[in-house]
C-alpha cells in the first residue's frame, strides 16, 4: 500500500512567549511604555506565539497520519483538517510581518527596541513577503469563487500539504523555508519579552 511521506521540520522546542511577556509586563514593567508601542510588541509577540502553534498542529496532525496504519492515498481527511491549521498559520505569519514592520518604522517605538530586532531578516525580504502574501491571497481567492460558485471539477478547492511543502494552484512554500521563517519571527519575539526602557537620569546642578 502507498504510503504518504512529509518531511516537516519540528518547531516544538519554540517555547510560547506571550505568557513571560506579560508576566514580564505586570510584574516588572517590562516593555514600552507608550501605548501604541506597547500594542504593537504585544500583538507581535502573541501572534508569533499563534503562527507557530498551527504549524505545530498541522504538523503533528500528519505525523500522526504517517505513523499510522491507516496511511492510505484512501484516507485524505486528517490531509484536510491539517490544511486548515497551515491556512491559520500563513495568514497569520503575513500578520507577523506586517507588525514586525510596524514596530521597525513606527515613530512612537523607542529606538532602543528598535535596536534589538536584527537589521537582515529573511522573512522580511520583498520576495519571501510576496510569496506568503501570494498564497495567503490564494487562498481567500478561492474561497471567494467557491461561495460564488465559479469552480469546476477538478479544480483545488483548498490548500493542500505536499510531502515538503504547502501547494494551492501554481503557489507553493516549502515546510523547510516557513520553518525558518518562523524561527526567525520566534527569535524577534524572544528578544522583546525581556525589553525595558532604559532608565534616564537628570544631572544635578551643583
Amino acid at each position: 500500500m502507498l504510503k504518504i511521506k512529509y518531511n516537516i521540520p519540528n518547531l516544538s522546542n519554540l517555547e510560547k512567549l506571550s505568557p513571560v511577556f506579560m508576566y514580564n509586563r505586570f510584574f516588572t514593567s517590562a516593555g514600552p511604555s507608550d501605548y501604541e508601542a506597547y500594542a504593537l510588541t504585544m500583538n507581535f509577540i502573541r501572534l508569533v506565539d499563534l503562527t507557530i502553534q498551527e504549524y505545530e498542529n498541522g504538523r503533528n496532525i500528519l505525523e500522526k497520519f504517517i505513523s499510522s496504519k491507516s496511511n492510505s492515498l484512501a484516507t485524505p481527511w486528517m490531509i484536510v483538517v491539517a490544511s486548515g491549521h497551515f491556512e491559520i498559520c500563513i495568514s497569520s505569519l503575513k500578520r507577523v510581518i506586517n507588525y514586525l514592520k510596524s514596530l521597525r518604522g513606527h515613530p512612537k517605538v523607542p529606538h532602543s527596541l528598535k535596536d534589538m530586532l536584527p537589521r537582515k531578516l529573511k522573512v522580511l525580504t520583498g520576495n519571501v513577503e510576496k510569496r506568503i502574501t501570494n498564497i495567503r491571497d490564494a487562498v481567500e481567492h478561492l474561497e471567494n469563487r467557491i461561495q460564488k460558485g465559479d469552480i469546476t471539477h477538478g479544480q483545488s478547492l483548498c490548500m493542500i500539504p505536499i510531502e515538503d511543502g504547502l501547494e494551492l494552484g501554481r503557489h507553493r512554500l516549502s515546510f523547510t523555508d516557513l520553518a525558518v521563517w518562523l524561527t526567525e519571527a520566534h527569535n524577534c519575539a524572544l528578544k522583546l519579552i525581556q525589553y525595558r526602557e532604559p532608565k534616564l537620569y537628570s544631572a544635578e546642578v551643583g
